[in-house]
């Protein structure tokens, strides 16, 4: 009797910590496409934070089935300049930008990603 109390506490253990050392993934939704909505987002945005602020957050990009986790910093002198920069799950530098008046830069890219995107899209 005492064996066998002994084997089902040894599988429950075992199927206990296999389940424990599985990863999951993050789920995001879509964003919504209403610009009523996003006009009261970012008047909310603009009125949360001050006119020069420093944020950072993380980022998760689901592409093709696999999932990528980034760092993100963000220094921002409103109506003036914005310093962007990600880090890498490793913590190495993925991309830095730089907004001046009209002007965006791209300070790094060690990735080698074109800049089209990059300067129209996400610098946007």
């Amino acid at each position: 009797m005492a064996k066998s109390f002994i084997n089902y506490l040894l599988i429950f253990t075992l199927l206990f910590l296999s389940g424990s050392c599985s990863s999951y993934k993050i789920i995001t939704t879509s964003a919504l496409n209403d610009p009523s909505i996003e006009k009261k987002y970012l008047d909310l945005l603009n009125t949360q934070y001050p006119d020069s602020f420093s944020i950072t957050q993380r980022i998760i990009l689901n592409i093709a089935g696999k999932q990528y986790d980034f760092i993100g910093q963000l220094t921002m002198n409103r109506n003036n300049a914005f310093r962007a920069v990600a880090f890498g799950e490793m913590g190495g530098q993925f991309i830095d930008l730089i907004a001046k008046g009209d002007s965006v830069s791209i300070l790094a890219n060690p990735t080698g990603l074109p800049e089209k995107p990059i300067l129209q899209g996400v610098a946007e």
